[in-house]
């Protein structure tokens, strides 16, 4: 079994990239959120971090929006890889979930 190493809640290239260097497989950066956060990033913010992390490397939008077109509009401006929904309000059949998943995976990264 190979474990695979997230490390979530950065804010900084500098931080993302060091967190590769030392062998994180995973990029998580909070973006939009229901609450006060101390690690939430700006979207263009995310992007660019993202875009700065080498290709192998999961770049994971974590968000706590429930709603399909703010999620939708997230991904399109940060080019995630991965998507990490944290909600009590969505199930894994739901519909905007289901439109969601398909938008990331039709959603080119420049």
């Amino acid at each position: 079994m190979n474990v695979r190493v997230q490390i979530a809640g950065l804010k900084t290239k500098h931080d993302a990239l060091n967190a590769v260097r030392f062998g994180a497989d995973t990029i998580g950066l909070v973006v939009g959120v229901t609450h006060t956060s101390g690690d939430e990033v700006e979207p263009q913010l995310a992007r660019e971090i993202f875009l700065s992390l080498p290709p192998f490397v999961c770049k994971t939008l974590i968000t706590h929006y429930t709603s399909e077109s703010k999620n939708i509009d997230l991904i399109n401006t940060t080019k995630p890889t991965a998507v990490q929904l944290h909600s009590t309000d969505i199930s894994v059949n739901s519909p905007p979930l289901l439109r969601v998943e398909a938008c990331l995976s039709a959603s080119p990264v420049d």
